[in-house]
């Protein structure tokens, strides 16, 4: 009787407990409007590519060039394509065995193909969260190092796309590369040097900052701050450990013929279109159209990609018709095998790989 509550205190509680709803309904609230403003941004975006693209080109010759396309080379690129994603797959798990020697090529297959075919249909680039938190369960490895995987699998994909980008630049000539171009790559560049000094000679001081912002008395007993901040300084740890000794060198490796593969593909597209094909053509429409699914769009990078290739094609050309018709054969050359084999990777392995759990993630 003596613990018991007066109706007052009960009241309290009550309005407590009802207003930390309430501030919850709130900021979810607002979460769920800022997600559908990044989607309507996206989407405004992927239209505004496409109305420049069709209202600079030429339909009839589109059309034309799209019928004259030799399929054989199709094939040429599907090949490219495939063998590339094998290599994907294989470089994810060489990453993974850093700390966990047991996980298999196998076992990563139908992960990494479901979070591709995911990022291709879904907003929000979804593939990749669900790849970094649904999916290591199922694999044998935690958050934190799938996490630290695809961050390390991005910079170096991005570091490799940018030389590529600029071999094509630099064949081309500055004065036949509009400035924007210039500058875009050239801020991309400082940004992934710096990135890269910090990884490689900062990792120590990064470290020792990070766990002693874990000993403040605020971060120590927030739980939800000290979760975060462990998970964090597992994340940069794991990034840390790839970057050391001879699999650092192998995952370079398997990058670099990874990208060749990819621009492999862009080159069948420009054969079957009956282009010439030089090394600094598919370079400059290769290193451009992928670096463009960084700008938000549509899911499946509808419109940024087909205007980079549209705009590099043009540079190198000046046929605004062949240039659509390269623009939607590529797309279409990766986005659609890529996303059929994921489709099919989650149908096979739906319960094995918790990909039952995708409706609640």
């Amino acid at each position: 009787m003596g613990n018991r509550q007066s109706p007052l205190e009960e009241l309290g509680v009550s309005q407590a407990l009802a207003d930390s709803e309430k501030a919850a309904k709130k900021n979810s609230g607002r979460r769920t409007i800022l997600k559908y403003l990044q989607l309507a941004a996206g989407l405004a975006i992927t239209v505004l590519c496409f109305v420049y693209i069709f209202n600079v080109t030429d339909i009839p010759a589109l059309r034309a060039a799209l019928l004259q396309f030799d399929w054989r080379f199709g094939f040429l690129a599907l090949a490219a394509l495939s063998l590339g994603y094998l290599l994907r797959i294989y470089r994810w798990a060489v990453m993974l065995r850093v700390s966990a020697p047991t996980v298999s090529t196998t076992k990563c297959a139908s992960p990494y193909l479901a979070s591709i075919a995911l990022n291709n249909l879904l907003p929000f680039r979804s593939g990749d969260v669900i790849r970094a938190f649904v999916f290591p369960k199922a694999i044998g490895i935690t958050r934190s190092q799938s996490l630290a995987t695809l961050i390390f699998e991005r910079f170096l994909d991005l570091i490799i796309l940018l030389v590529i980008l600029s071999l094509g630049i630099n064949a081309i000539g500055a004065t036949n590369t509009p400035q924007w171009l210039i500058a875009s790559m050239t801020a991309l560049l400082g940004l992934c040097g710096i990135a890269v000094l910090l990884t490689f000679f900062g990792r120590r001081a990064i470290s020792s900052f990070l766990h002693q912002v874990e000993r403040i008395e605020f971060v120590a007993t927030n739980r939800l701050f000290h979760n975060l901040l462990g998970f964090s300084v597992g994340v940069f740890g794991y990034v840390a450990e790839l970057t050391k000794g001879s699999r650092l060198g192998g995952v370079i490796l398997l990058s670099v013929g990874i990208w060749c593969l990819e621009a492999t593909v862009f080159a069948a597209v420009m054969a079957g279109l009956g282009d010439p094909v030089s090394l600094t053509g598919v370079a400059l429409i290769a290193g451009l159209a992928t670096i463009a699914t960084l700008a938000p769009s549509s899911p499946g990078y509808f419109g940024p990609f087909h205007l980079a290739a549209f705009e590099s094609y043009q540079i190198l050309f000046g046929d605004p018709g062949r240039a659509a018709a390269m623009a939607v054969l590529s797309h279409a050359a990766i986005w659609g095998p890529t996303t059929i084999a994921g489709t099919v990777a989650i149908v096979i392995s739906w319960r094995r790989f918790g990909f039952s759990k995708l409706r609640n993630s």
